[in-house]
């Protein structure tokens, strides 16, 4: 391979590497000067509502979950998939619609035209009847998916697998969870007493806790708290025995709530969960010599920021005691005829977490990526499979892990001088920064643009951001006021 060409590979992943001796080059043709002309005119009718849109694409997502011919816990994915989008649907549509209401509101200028063709009015009155018809429209999908978790949990019961309640629960159960419960749960809670002197706690955007009321043992006076739920912990606890059996975590915290108060007698308790305005603000910045890392600071300001967004949905359960419902909303300053008051399951989203492995009769039959025919020729040696010819490779069919190996490949051979690559989303635990990584040390030059607009992605992107400038690799953060993927 020392005396033969490599060419770069050209491939969706946008994956170019500089050879010693030849690249590429690649010829565009500029369209025909009166291609437009055969276009028809675009009209107003032609433009689809982006939010509508966005909701009726995830309506298909959910239609997905009700299909009975896909495996069971495959229609739960599709479930929790469709109640996660939701969730993000209100943290960014949501929150940029409400930000432009709240900017009309006080600077009384109404600039907000609604992309809806069948109403041209430009008013406060109009707008906040969109919003609602965006509300109407999340709220049927909330209850259809509360609906429909009940029926999967009915399903999953006659397929051997039971979400069980309290009431269900044996003394051998009992003395089980309650161990679970001092050994895993218990150190990470931190119930939060309500009063003056203790301000309401932070809950995180797609946060739960338990609303309690509690009575002093002293004067008998009523007293609120607040437990959130560790995010770091599995929604729902698998309990030992021959057939597999959850129960959700709140109940076995609403079991042992005497351990977190101790003299206090519960009145009353209940659950609940805020959605947050997750719309990232980023100050528009006039001056063109604005650097990358000033770029990556506003972000990590604005990621803080996040965490503190307005609650702009409120959630509870309709088996919250109505004036326990009502301090809920006070202390986030939630007006009561706008939450949400949900007969059944709250959070959907978490069900996806009973789809695991375990039960493969359950799952649609694993998926196998295969590997061009033309590496396997090459004994996986892909510079000598490129070298024949550029491959194309069509993702999910075919596999990642070509372009993974390429660069590690590429960060291991002498003849590369060069890597750069665009990323958008890396993950956790990327092979392909760590490959980016060990080209750097080696003494290649790397160049890679990491898109830290990536939503809901941006504190990972960052973070990768840091540590490829730490191995010496050239970030550069995205290009201002576009999004590249």
């Amino acid at each position: 391979m020392s005396n033969k060409k490599k060419i770069k590979s050209e491939t969706q992943s946008l994956l170019e590497v500089a050879s010693l001796k030849k690249m590429h080059k690649i010829n565009i043709i500029p369209a025909s000067k009166d291609a437009s002309k055969s276009l028809p005119p675009l009209v107003e009718n032609d433009y689809l509502n982006p939010e509508k849109s966005w909701l009726a694409f995830n309506q298909r997502v959910f239609d997905c979950a009700l299909r009975d011919e896909y495996p069971l816990l495959e229609r739960l994915r599709f479930l929790s998939i469709a109640a996660n989008n939701l969730d993000e649907f209100y943290m960014v549509f949501f929150g940029k619609l409400y930000d432009q209401e709240y900017k009309t509101r006080n600077n009384s200028e109404y600039s907000f035209a609604l992309r809806d063709s069948g109403n041209k009015k430009n008013s406060p009155h109009i707008f906040q009847e969109y919003i609602r018809s965006l509300q109407n429209i999340a709220f049927e999908q909330i209850k259809s998916h509360v609906r429909l978790w009940v029926k999967l949990r009915k399903e999953l019961r006659h397929n051997g697998i039971d979400v069980i309640s309290p009431k269900v629960l044996s003394k051998k159960d009992l003395q089980w969870l309650e161990e679970h419960f001092q050994n895993a749960i218990f150190p990470i809670l931190t119930p939060m007493a309500l009063d003056s002197s203790h301000p309401v706690p932070l809950i995180p955007s797609m946060g739960i806790a338990i609303a309690v009321q509690l009575k002093s043992p002293v004067d008998a006076s009523s007293v609120h708290a607040f437990i959130p739920l560790p995010p770091q912990l599995d929604r729902f606890i698998e309990l030992p025995g021959e057939k597999p059996r959850f129960i959700a975590m709140e109940h076995v915290i609403s079991l042992f709530l005497e351990s977190l108060f101790s003299n206090y007698s519960v009145i009353s308790q209940g659950i609940f969960r805020v959605i947050r305005n997750s719309k990232m603000e980023i100050p528009h910045h006039s001056d063109t010599n604005l650097s990358d890392s000033d770029l990556r600071d506003d972000y990590e300001f604005a990621l803080q920021r996040r965490l503190h967004g307005e609650i702009i949905q409120l959630e509870v359960n309709e088996r919250m005691p109505e004036h326990l419902r009502l301090y809920v909303c006070e202390q986030f300053d939630s007006d009561p005829t706008e939450t949400l008051v949900i007969d059944g399951f709250v959070g959907v989203r978490h069900v996806g977490q009973l789809a695991n492995q375990k039960y493969p009769h359950l799952l649609f039959s694993p998926f196998q990526a295969r590997i061009p025919e033309r590496i396997s020729q090459h004994h996986n040696d892909i510079f000598e499979a490129i070298t024949l010819k550029d491959i194309l490779l069509h993702h999910p069919y075919e596999s990642f892990e070509v372009i993974v190996q390429l660069l590690k490949s590429a960060a291991k051979d002498k003849n590369v001088l060069s890597i750069k690559i665009a990323l958008y989303r890396t993950g956790d635990d990327s092979p392909i920064i760590h490959a980016l990584i060990d080209a750097a040390k080696r003494g290649k030059s790397v160049t890679a643009i990491v898109e830290i607009k990536a939503r809901f992605d941006e504190e990972t992107n960052i973070k990768w951001t840091k540590d490829l400038e730490k191995a010496g690799v050239h970030v550069i953060y995205g290009i201002q006021g576009l999004k590249t993927h």
